[in-house]
């Protein structure tokens, strides 16, 4: 019969039988362990297994470190940045979140033009930052096509003030005919 005994959290242990329920590490001399479920638990598989992570990083969240919270996300204050320009975010900054990768308000923009929203709404995950209604396609008329056309094989390259003019001939603004300008000819 073993003399070594342990009372742990209210149950009682032979020595050889404290160990870890994931790497099987002897607890009996250890000064701590961990009990969830009635499984115990070392320090370092109990933090790995039940702690809290970032988001972002994987990492373990302690509680001296500065978070911010997004979605049912916790991230670290420095993983709290665009996943695609890797700015960090500042307090009270605009931003969204998709697939819980964090962008800044730019890129979400953007990826809101690229990819439609799925059909269960659990895709897409916005908290603080409006969808934003896209804006209607220009459509050319001949009249202003030939217009710019022409134009644009004397001039690849106009200056602001032709521009206006231009946009005053045809009754478009100038930046239509600037981006019309750069998708027809993307060298020009």
């Amino acid at each position: 019969m073993d003399r070594q005994v342990l009372q742990v959290n209210g149950l009682t242990w032979h020595l050889k039988c404290l160990q870890c329920s994931v790497c099987a590490v002897s607890l009996g001399h250890q000064n701590s362990c961990f009990i969830r479920n009635r499984e115990i638990f070392c320090r370092k598989d109990y933090n790995s297994t039940f702690a809290i992570k970032c988001v972002r990083c994987g990492h373990q969240v302690s509680p001296n470190d500065w978070v911010r919270r997004a979605g049912n996300g916790i991230y670290h204050l420095t993983c709290f940045a665009c996943f695609f320009c890797k700015r960090q975010l500042s307090t009270g900054e605009k931003f969204g979140l998709m697939e819980n990768q964090v962008l800044c308000r730019i890129h979400y923009d953007l990826m809101l033009n690229l990819r439609p929203m799925s059909d269960n709404g659990n895709d897409l995950y916005i908290p603080y930052l409006p969808k934003l209604p896209k804006r209607p396609r220009t459509s050319f008329t001949s009249e202003q096509l030939q217009i710019m056309q022409t134009h644009f094989i004397q001039d690849k390259n106009p200056d602001a003030q032709t521009l206006q003019r231009l946009a005053d001939m045809t009754g478009l603004s100038r930046r239509v005919i600037q981006v019309w300008r750069l998708v027809k000819d993307p060298d020009g």
